[in-house]
């Protein structure tokens, strides 16, 4: 209801569209807030989708170039003063920028699976973290090679990259036009560091008054493990409100009641939530049993970095892994890599050394989507990465499959959607 009081900015993350929104979370907006007591504003984000233009600059794709255009959004198009904002994944580290450089167009903020920017920074940017750190070496993996990973995807689309699950067909169609996948990739190619900008605004944001803004984080998250260190830095989220969801990282679609809920009693003025001191106080002291004082130094024996450690026992497949899936990807080392697979899945399997390389989520979105490709596939995937294809039409040689569906609901989308 576009009259409602209650209008929410919802940003989308990787790899998803601002569909995201509509499955799992509308209907329970719907339940607590009632059909017509609010709006919710959902655009897609740089790249993906129908957005426009999709742009092979890198610097397009940076955070601090989307914070104009969405109080652009709010202010000129909708005509609205302040909105409430909610980020999953890349959506979240996007509100973060919005919270700290545009906090006058908000009432508050719900962040969901990525914490303060100043936290994050704090934890990743040093790879001192050695379980955060093997989580997130895919981000790495990313960076330097976007378009690899997204072709991959788009030739594979069997697999359910990242544990997205359900609205297949809709998620499989937005990738697809005008392989809105690869563009989007190259948000890790832009990097998410926080800029000098960002970081002069969060340090002025100690001497103003700020929107509330709140946090939750997934317990059994995979990709940003933050529950084995929360409590160790305490200090690094203000008076931020935090509470754990029993989820993954996909928390708007395993417990979206908990999502609305959480955005629910913040607008209410948070009486029932808490703030991250009040539930570390609360928690077992085995909570903090691994922290360590110095983010700047490795807690590993010398200082070593994860690889370091496990190179002494598993040599070939700590190179591999290095060499094949993060450094210079290319298709014969991904093709001999996996060949060699099951061989360094042992090594890695038996060594205390290698313990926090098992299971990585880096190598399991190799396993599924690189290893599941035939040899000319993944030619041909480092080809089109290579050669940049021109997405201008919207089914590209590439893909060697039938344009969209005329009865899919993305083109019933397309249709009607404005230039």
């Amino acid at each position: 209801n576009s009259a409602a009081n209650n209008t929410f900015l919802m940003l989308h993350g990787f790899p998803e569209t601002a569909t995201t929104w509509m499955w799992d979370v509308l209907p329970e907006f719907e339940r607590q807030f009632g059909k017509d007591n609010f709006q919710l504003i959902a655009p897609d984000l740089h790249g993906i989708n129908y957005t426009d233009p999709k742009s092979e600059d890198i610097q397009f794709y940076k955070l601090s170039n989307m914070v104009d255009e969405l109080k652009t959004l709010v202010q000129q198009h909708y005509k609205l003063d302040k909105v409430w904002l909610v980020g999953h994944d890349f959506g979240a580290n996007l509100g973060w920028y919005v919270y700290y450089l545009a906090p006058d167009m908000l009432n508050g903020y719900v962040a969901l699976a990525v914490g303060p920017l100043k936290y994050v920074g704090a934890v990743e940017g040093t790879g001192a973290d050695p379980v955060w750190t093997a989580a997130g070496d895919y981000r790495d993996a990313w960076l330097k090679n976007a378009d690899f990973w997204a072709f991959a995807w788009l030739k594979n689309l069997t697999v359910t990259p990242l544990g997205v699950e359900g609205h297949i067909p809709e998620r499989d169609a937005a990738w697809q036009h005008q392989e809105s996948l690869k563009y989007q990739t190259r948000w890790y190619a832009a990097g998410a560091a926080p800029t000098k900008a960002l970081l002069k605004a969060i340090e002025d944001s100690a001497n103003r008054t700020m929107p509330p803004s709140g946090f939750i984080a997934g317990s059994r998250d995979p990709i940003l493990p933050i529950k084995q260190r929360v409590c160790c830095d305490v200090s690094w989220f203000g008076d931020t409100y935090f509470q754990f969801a029993d989820t993954t990282h996909w928390i708007q679609h395993e417990d979206p009641q908990a999502v609305v809920t959480f955005i629910k009693n913040l607008m209410n003025g948070g009486e029932m939530l808490q703030k991250l001191p009040d539930f570390c106080a609360a928690q077992p002291k085995n909570m903090t049993e691994h922290c360590q004082a110095n983010l700047a130094v490795s807690p590993l024996p010398n200082h070593e970095t994860i690889y370091q450690m496990c190179e002494k026992k598993c040599p070939d497949a700590t190179r591999a892994v290095q060499d094949c899936l993060i450094n210079n990807i290319t298709a014969s080392c991904v093709l001999d890599y996996c060949e060699k697979e099951g061989e360094y899945n042992m090594c890695i399997n038996q060594h205390a050394e290698c313990k926090y390389l098992q299971g990585t989520p880096l190598r399991e979105y190799a396993h599924e989507n690189l290893c599941a490709l035939s040899k000319d596939d993944l030619k041909a995937v480092e080809a089109a990465a290579s050669h940049h294809i021109n997405p201008s039409s919207p089914t590209s040689q590439f893909l060697d499959r039938p344009p969209m569906r005329s009865d899919s609901p993305c083109a019933a989308m397309a249709r009607t959607a404005p230039p």
